[in-house]
């Protein structure tokens, strides 16, 4: 039986290098793998060129790695570069292979391809998998560290698959991307987003409550493939988590079953084990109230009728948080030069409120139009004015440039402003998210601009 495993080190891998940290490499972020593999009798090789038929014709099996474009140093950014892009040509050879019985391992990065400038989502589309342009973070570790440098667990609540979990209590993850799975493909999620982590989409800014896929398997032709949204999980340098939990047996499930050739079943669960109802019983009533609430607001007439019925709707909104109370409304400064909408005091113990200080100033415009930079900055200019580093500012929109002055607000003032949109109030207003995730996700959000 051949047992060669070739691993992909011709689509950037090696760029990893240009950010100060290890490639991704057998030699490197691999090596459990590596020694793993090796006690199951299989040959792992470091491939050094474009996969084609020829060199897939011989081999068991192939891994790829996170792949990237290239690093550019002044903009702390990556870069499209010809020569790391998966062409049409390999991309139709990898399908072949896998569809003739070959075995694929493949590992996107958080935010997926439009972050780290591949195009790996070219290969698992054509899978059955849509690779989205997402990080999943945990809400309760911000401010402890970075947010892309926390870490979240899964435990089998997330896992849907009896295979991948025998022996395995909790799976240790950094932020990852995740799938959305085509119905008419065979595959199947094996670990999902917890419910105590958001999906921050980027580009667009947007936050998505619900699960999703973080690792999948599938099957395609004779073969059998494993896509993951990040490759912590499974790594061995100083930031992989292989010696995390029970990430080394984990890991160890799904590289068995890969590349095995007994038949375990793989047809999708019609049970999905993962999902949380989020709604209560009277969810449905929950949410028609709310939504009228929210229809005076886009119903009512004059620009002061407007501001009111925003006020009101916000005000419910932030008070139903336990651990926020309504202080004041339409507070002026001591020099009578500016007026805060609403004043909260916060009790939270969370190391993502400690910049408030215990106070929270809120900010709402009811404007059709979106609202702009000029607004941002003025707020900004209120907030310097109180104690509190971190402000809230909700409207039906806002333009690009009030994102990027945010930004700017944050690195020049050292100032938080989470922006609230009628998209973020619609995940409150249908019980798909809490306000409290709302609120602390906007927050992460601001942050991460």
């Amino acid at each position: 039986m051949n047992k060669t495993i070739l691993v992909d080190n011709a689509h950037g891998q090696k760029n990893w290098e240009q950010t100060g940290f290890a490639s991704r490499s057998l030699e490197t972020t691999l090596a459990y793998l590596d020694n793993d593999l090796q006690k199951e009798g299989f040959s792992l090789i470091q491939h050094n060129t474009r996969f084609d038929d020829i060199s897939l014709k011989s081999t068991k099996g192939i891994i790829i790695p996170s792949p990237t474009g290239v690093f550019n140093p002044k903009s702390s950014e990556w870069e499209w570069s010809q020569e790391t892009l998966f062409s049409g040509r390999e991309i139709d050879d990898i399908l072949s292979f896998i569809r003739n019985g070959g075995r694929l391992f493949a590992s996107s990065y958080r935010f997926g391809d439009p972050f780290t400038k591949t195009n790996l989502s070219s290969v698992f589309s054509v899978l059955g998998c849509i690779l989205n342009s997402e990080a999943t973070i945990d809400l309760d570790f911000f401010e402890k560290v970075h947010p892309l440098h926390t870490t979240f667990s899964t435990n089998k609540k997330c896992m849907s698959e009896e295979w991948a979990c025998k022996g395995v209590m909790s799976v240790e993850w950094r932020p990852v991307t995740t799938f959305t799975l085509l119905s008419t493909y065979d595959i199947q999620p094996i670990v999902s987003v917890p419910r105590n982590c958001i999906r921050l989409q980027w580009p667009g800014r947007k936050t998505i409550f619900d699960s999703a896929p973080i690792c999948v398997a599938g099957c395609y032709g004779k073969g059998r493939f494993v896509l993951a949204g990040g490759p912590h999980f499974f790594e061995s340098t100083s930031l992989g988590l292989i010696n995390s939990a029970d990430n080394s047996k984990f890991t160890s499930n799904l590289f068995n079953w890969l590349f095995s050739d007994h038949s375990e079943s793989t047809d999708l669960s019609l049970e999905n084990k993962n999902s949380e109802d989020r709604c209560n019983d009277n969810s449905h009533l929950k949410c028609s109230v709310r939504r009228s609430i929210w229809n005076k607001v886009l119903r009512v007439g004059t620009n002061k009728e407007k501001e009111m019925s925003l006020l009101e709707f916000v005000e419910q909104f932030l008070t139903e948080i336990e651990f926020l109370t309504l202080d004041s409304k339409h507070i002026w400064s001591h020099d009578r030069e500016s007026e805060i909408d609403l004043v909260f005091q916060c009790t939270s113990t969370k190391p993502l409120w400690n910049k408030c200080r215990g106070i929270v100033p809120v900010e709402c415009k009811n404007w059709n139009a979106s609202v702009g930079a000029p607004e941002i900055s003025r707020f900004a200019d209120k907030l310097d004015r109180t104690s509190s580093k971190i402000g809230i500012f909700v409207a039906r929109s806002f333009t690009s440039q009030a994102w990027s002055t945010v930004s700017k607000t944050r690195t020049k003032n050292n100032v938080v402003i989470a922006l609230i949109n009628e998209e973020d109030l619609d995940a409150y207003i249908e019980n798909k998210a809490s306000n409290v995730n709302i609120i602390e996700s906007s927050i992460i959000r601001s942050t991460l601009l």
